[in-house]
């Protein structure tokens, strides 16, 4: 009997293999299969990743461009300034030694024009949006270091040299001093106009008040050069941002 026993167990176990034996070729195609699914899906995810961030980074030139468009706008109307301060200046100069004869209105705008500080006002609010998802998302080295030097330099010496450089605040500054020089050539009249009285031959001249003017001039084309060089630099971040651009957003 247990002889018997034994073979007949064999003979199962014979049965079972034979009735269980691996297809390898469906297994390693369902292996295969499953490999290849989640590839691809990594793949599909990183470059749906990709195209997220190529999005980004040319919403975020655009906007930059944007506003560098709008800021020189801005540094134009200072240029302008400037430039119109440091005319006055000689039209006062000319004035007080009787080259010219003013009259009241234009003697008040030009005392005006000389003493009017300029404020700058920049645009940074792409460029802090930029900071906020990383400098890095700007994938090109040359355009992200002249981004990052405009904003962060640049500007940054702009602001400093009208709003800090104690100098460059004329109003504070010359306002009264050159009121002082010019009141005595002006006065009201009965109907309460402004009138300019004449330069007479027996009147000295206060070198001071020229060396006034000369101050004034001097720091207004200094802050006139700075505003030309910094138009100039816009102009050619506005260029790199396009020609980048038709590259990655055709």
């Amino acid at each position: 009997m247990c002889l018997v026993g034994i073979q007949f167990d064999n003979m199962n176990r014979s049965r079972f293999f034979k009735k269980t034996r691996f297809n390898w070729k469906y297994i390693l195609g369902e292996i295969t299969l499953i490999f290849l699914g989640i590839s691809l899906a990594i793949w599909f995810n990183n470059w749906n990743e990709r195209v997220k961030l190529r999005n980004s980074e040319i919403s975020v030139l655009k906007e930059i461009k944007s506003g560098l468009l709008a800021d020189k706008v801005d540094l134009g109307k200072n240029l302008s300034s400037h430039r119109s301060g440091a005319a006055a200046c000689d039209y006062l100069r000319d004035f007080y030694l009787g080259k010219n004869p003013g009259t009241p209105d234009s003697l008040s705008m030009n005392i005006l024009l000389a003493t009017l500080d300029a404020t700058s006002l920049q645009n940074t609010a792409p460029y802090e949006y930029l900071k906020s998802k990383g400098i890095a998302l700007i994938r090109d080295d040359s355009l992200r270091k002249e981004i990052t030097h405009l904003y962060e330099y640049e500007y940054f010496e702009l602001r400093a040299i009208e709003e800090r450089f104690g100098p460059m605040q004329f109003y504070q500054n010359f306002a009264d001093d050159v009121r002082k020089y010019l009141g005595p050539r002006m006065k009201y009249s009965t109907q309460n106009a402004l009138e300019v009285l004449p330069r007479r031959l027996e009147d000295e001249f206060d070198v001071g008040f020229i060396l006034l003017l000369r101050d004034i001039r001097i720091l207004r084309n200094v802050a006139s050069n700075k505003y030309e060089a910094q138009l100039k630099k816009i102009d050619l971040l506005v260029d790199h941002i396009e020609e980048y651009l038709t590259f990655v957003d055709p």
